[in-house]
């Protein structure tokens, strides 16, 4: 299946902002992901999982990263599932 990378998110729909320790991501008002520190290593972060799980560790621009990435494919599914009709 061809994924159009017009219905990717734009970089500017997907924003960070600080909450505390833990770092959010929105589109809109929407959560779309979250990054939280470890608490047994400093300097490191895991990425809280959609299930309540928390993802291996990585730096913070890895964490970020990731979560990004799986905001997006979050979207592009979406996307797929609900095709815009032509006008």
């Amino acid at each position: 299946m061809k994924i159009d990378l017009a219905v990717r998110a734009a970089p500017t729909d997907l924003q960070w902002r600080r909450s505390g320790a833990e770092w959010i991501l929105y589109r809109g008002k929407r959560r779309m992901g979250r990054v939280i520190p470890d608490g047994k290593y400093t300097g490191m972060w895991r990425i809280l999982l959609p299930s309540g799980r928390l993802s291996d560790m990585a730096n913070l621009s890895w964490a970020k990263s990731l979560a990004f990435e799986a905001a997006e494919r979050e979207l592009v599914f979406a996307a797929s599932r609900h095709p815009q009709k032509a006008q």
